[in-house]
């Protein structure tokens, strides 16, 4: 009895170890991050700001974002909208669906003016050295990320076998 025991962790753990290779050699997913950090991110980080200048972004800031929630929600209303329509009995009405994909792309729009009046707002609180260490700190991020997604590609095709 215990060599039947012996027998079979062994032959558990024979199995475990060539299966571990196949393990190790599967490819890691990517990062979750893969590019730059956000602008307003790596202001707080390398400007350095005074008091006063962080009052005032966080007061710009602060002010979008209840227009930011309201447009996150008009967002998901759309989406769910979108998908009642997607999910009908019979025939979709491809008139109906493509107006409300237009009213995404126009929240879209609104989002990205809206983010780049307050990087601009943001911007002019900055002084120039600390405008040039945010360039800075967001070029070597823009590095970073590049070296990380070629460090993470996937390696090219082997060659050809050669012709007998």
């Amino acid at each position: 009895m215990p060599f039947r025991k012996i027998f079979s962790s062994l032959a558990v753990a024979t199995m475990a170890c060539t299966a571990m290779p196949a393990i190790a050699v599967s490819p890691l997913p990517p990062p979750l991050m893969m590019h730059a950090p956000p602008l307003p991110a790596l202001i707080q980080n390398e400007a350095h700001l005074t008091p006063a200048q962080n009052n005032k972004i966080r007061m710009i800031m602060e002010a979008n974002r209840d227009k930011v929630m309201a447009r996150h929600n008009d967002d998901r209303a759309v989406d769910d909208r979108i998908s009642a329509a997607l999910l009908v009995k019979g025939d979709v009405d491809k008139k109906a669906v493509d107006d409300l994909v237009k009213q995404k792309i126009a929240l879209h729009e609104q989002a990205e003016q809206q983010r780049v009046a307050e990087l601009i707002a943001i911007h002019d609180v900055l002084t120039p050295d600390q405008r040039e260490a945010v360039k800075n700190a967001y070029d070597e991020a823009g590095k970073l990320s590049a070296r990380l997604r070629d460090m993470m590609a996937p390696p090219p095709p082997p060659p050809p076998p050669p012709a007998l």
